[in-house]
């Protein structure tokens, strides 16, 4: 922050997490329009138009003008959803009750979003899973058949390998002629 005369310069690349948070709490009105922009979360961006609404007195109405359009025209459009349309507003007020029903309206296609994601992450990991899981059973069926005698040790080693060791495992049993030649570099572990 830089005084410059009867202003505040604030750098917004220098003012984050508690410097902002406490110029905030202050009512700095630059603050709160910087807290505006970098906000995260829909949830936030209410509180900080709330936060507004109640610094801003009646009387101010060039003020309160300045920032309806500035939130009109700039911020809401930016942080609204892909053709999604914002009602007109005349007066800060009207945002408390546009967000009250908007920002409801914002969420749910997010949530839907991150559940779908979480939907696909889900099935990616089970694929992955199963994938190794296979690889694995597949690997100890040629151990079994190669070498009847295999040790349990080597059957819980096989079922907890990651992919790549199991691969590297596939490609070993090929020209071994023994367990040593693709466990090697294990030691036998005695589980109880």
């Amino acid at each position: 922050m830089l005084r410059c005369g009867c202003y505040v310069l604030i750098d917004i690349n220098t003012v984050a997490g508690n410097t902002l948070t406490k110029l905030v709490a202050q009512g700095n009105l630059a603050a709160i329009q910087i807290g505006m922009e970098l906000c995260r979360s829909r949830q936030e961006l209410a509180e900080l138009i709330r936060r507004l609404h109640r610094l801003l007195r009646p009387e101010q109405v060039s003020l309160r003008r300045d920032f309806l359009s500035w939130l009109q025209r700039v911020l809401l459009p930016r942080q609204a959803l892909a053709g999604q349309t914002l009602p007109e507003l005349v007066d800060l007020e009207d945002i408390g009750e546009m967000l009250a029903e908007t920002v409801q309206k914002w969420v749910q296609p997010w949530w839907e979003q991150g559940r779908q994601e979480g939907r696909q992450e889900g099935r990616q990991e089970g694929r992955q899973e199963g994938m190794k899981e296979g690889e694995a059973l597949m690997l100890l069926r040629q151990l079994r058949r190669r070498f009847p005698e295999l040790p349990s040790w080597i059957e819980r080693e096989v079922l907890g390998a990651d992919v790549s060791t199991l691969e590297r495992w596939s490609d070993l049993i090929l020209d071994a002629r023994s367990l040593q030649d693709i466990f090697g570099d294990l030691k036998p572990v005695h589980y109880h």
